[in-house]
């Protein structure tokens, strides 16, 4: 709170200055800035003699770096949200394709981050379809819909469907308890079967999202382009910080996240029919 809060509000004369500073992407600041442009006003002696002076932001700069706040210092005096030395991902190795363009060999896997409300502000249900390739080389398909668990469930049904998918994860809790029985029931009327699995949400979330460094900053992430969906979930990447995801929302990189949980090694396609669910209703991901 002191570096964050307190010393960029106060002047060299001890005036206390209200400055708005950017604490994420969808803060009121950047969106006024966005939205009516902004000046930009060269720091000198004269532009603002009583205030700040090249002299007075020097001294600042080295205490923040003397307390070794920097990333609060880039935010609140530069007005820079994330910089690279803050940030977990590399996004620049990330890769982007269409859905015409998907390799044909993919095995695909399903989780699920769910979300009640279906206000406008809220979290929505992010689903992410995964596919992996024998060099276990990740393709995400990201969508995300404000529903009602039984919609949600009915969007992933027609996913596993659409994708063959034969191993859905989703975070235990009154979601899943929710959304498990309609899945269950209505599996015959889709004529889709897939394998429910128990997501652990115990823990630190930010150190699960810091494992998908593993795959993205080795290179191995493609993000397949499912219009905003796909971008919202490449701006929650790039918005991870060592501190925090620094976006309005974390539910698409979350639900990619919790794919780390399932046992993605490739094998060779087929379709999954009621008996093989039968026979693996109650184990977890293995394969014949």
């Amino acid at each position: 709170w002191i570096t964050s809060a307190l010393l960029p509000t106060l002047s060299p004369g001890g005036r206390t200055i209200g400055s708005g500073t950017p604490m994420h992407k969808a803060d009121p600041f950047m969106t006024l800035v966005a939205a009516f442009g902004s000046h930009r006003i060269p720091l000198s002696n004269t532009s603002f003699p009583d205030r700040f002076t090249p002299e007075f932001i020097a001294r600042k700069k080295a205490q923040y770096e003397k307390l070794g706040q920097m990333s609060d210092w880039r935010r609140e005096m530069e007005l820079v949200i994330t910089s690279s030395e803050d940030r977990v991902f590399e996004s620049e190795k990330i890769k982007f394709i269409s859905i015409d363009d998907l390799p044909d060999d993919l095995v695909f896997f399903m989780t699920v981050d769910g979300a009640f409300s279906e206000k406008e502000t809220a979290d929505v249900s992010a689903i992410t379809v995964l596919g992996v390739d024998s060099f276990q080389n990740w393709y995400a398909i990201p969508y995300g819909l404000k529903a009602a668990p039984n919609k949600v469930g009915d969007k992933v049904l027609e996913l596993a469907a659409k994708y063959n998918v034969d191993n859905v994860g989703i975070e235990k809790g009154s979601f899943k308890l929710a959304i498990g029985p309609h899945l269950e029931e209505t599996m015959p009327a889709y004529q889709v079967w897939f394998t429910i699995h128990d997501l652990n949400t115990s823990g630190s979330k930010l150190s699960r999202i810091k494992a998908l460094s593993g795959v993205i900053n080795t290179g191995r992430l493609t993000i397949v382009d499912t219009g905003d969906d796909a971008e919202e979930l490449t701006d929650q990447i790039e918005l991870t910080t060592h501190e925090g995801v620094m976006s309005t929302h974390d539910d698409f990189i979350d639900s990619l996240c919790q794919a780390m949980q399932l046992d993605t090694t490739w094998y060779p396609q087929r379709t999954y029919n009621r008996e093989d669910y039968k026979r693996r209703k109650n184990t977890k991901n293995t394969y014949d």
